[in-house]
């Protein structure tokens, strides 16, 4: 009997080893399983519906299309010209997830207030956003060829335009992006851009994905690079910053829990003293909503912008 009972006690502590070992198992499938879906996600967010159009505002306009120069995505979006003719173009890009639609009804506005002084706009959808081509947001590695390839159809449609850029969010760094690699470009104004996309999301992707940061942020980052074909640190305004000679103008709400101002703070620490750059911060306490909460404010101080930087029609 006690033989029975000394041969027993290996037989149930190896049964107890593989419970536990069948339970890490399971729980670290889980973990992976739980980040390649949000990774996914990450990557492949729901469009949303460009549900406006510039003539809701008596807005005249021409509907485009041009493909992105490296890997041939259509990308389709809006031209709308000033009543005089004017070389002054800008570029307005939206944000992750987002389209050309950037504050529904309240964009037009937007539109209008370059219109009225004296600045054509471009605007478009980034690839696999609202109305244009591509199944995978890289949030800015892509995106900013995208750009270029919008700033390369103004330059043939229009040889002589003054070109600027403007964007929000995730618009905002590929804004950054893409000026540092364009010599056709008169001016960037980055609303609420990410200084790092790696370092971005190993601070702030619980925000996003509502999830613990471990285990699951370092598996995420792992796993999106192999997912959109480019590592995380081709992605970094803070960096590619350097090679922009133009005038810089960097906007951010204190209160922005999706985008820390801590990221516009650091891109203008460092450059203050060596570039042309301006940075001015609100007490909105909401990501990308300060023309939709504050328009005045807001239109003052790009039109200070551009006036000083003499980018208004006739200046």
């Amino acid at each position: 009997m006690q033989i029975h009972q000394e041969l027993q006690k290996p037989i149930r502590k190896r049964k107890w080893i593989r419970i536990i070992v069948s339970i890490c198992v399971i729980g670290l499938v889980g973990v992976v399983g739980v980040s390649y879906y949000i990774g996914s996600s990450l990557v492949h967010p729901d469009r949303k519906e460009v549900n406006i159009s510039p003539a809701d505002a008596g807005i005249p306009y021409e509907s485009i299309s041009f493909k992105n120069i490296n890997d041939d995505v259509q990308l389709r979006g809006w031209s709308m010209k000033t009543k005089q003719p004017s070389d002054k173009w800008v570029i307005v890009s939206h944000g992750y997830g987002g389209n050309r639609a950037i504050w529904k009804e309240k964009t037009l506005e937007f539109y209008q207030f370059f219109l009225n002084n004296g600045i054509n706009v471009l605007t478009f959808d980034y690839r696999n956003s609202g109305e244009s081509d591509g199944d995978t947001t890289t949030i800015g590695a892509m995106e900013k060829h995208d750009l270029l390839s919008a700033i390369q159809y103004i330059r043939a449609e229009y040889p002589s335009a003054e070109i600027g850029l403007y964007g929000v969010s995730q618009g905002a760094a590929t804004s950054l992006l893409a000026g540092s690699e364009s010599d056709d470009i008169a001016f960037v104004i980055a609303d609420s851009s990410f200084h790092e996309l790696e370092d971005y999301l190993e601070e702030n992707l619980p925000h996003w994905s509502g999830l613990p940061s471990y285990p699951f942020t370092p598996i995420i980052l792992s796993i999106v690079p192999k997912m959109v074909g480019h590592e995380m640190e081709d992605v970094s305004p803070v960096l590619s910053m350097q090679y922009i000679d133009v005038p810089i103008l960097l906007l951010h709400s204190k209160g922005d829990t999706a985008i820390p101002i801590s990221s516009s703070q650091q891109m203008y620490e460092q450059y203050k003293d060596s570039k042309q750059i301006k940075f001015i911060e609100y007490e909105n306490p909401k990501h990308i909503k300060l023309f939709e909460d504050e328009p005045d404010r807001y239109k003052e101080d790009l039109e200070a912008f551009l006036e000083e930087i003499e980018f208004m029609q006739g200046t």
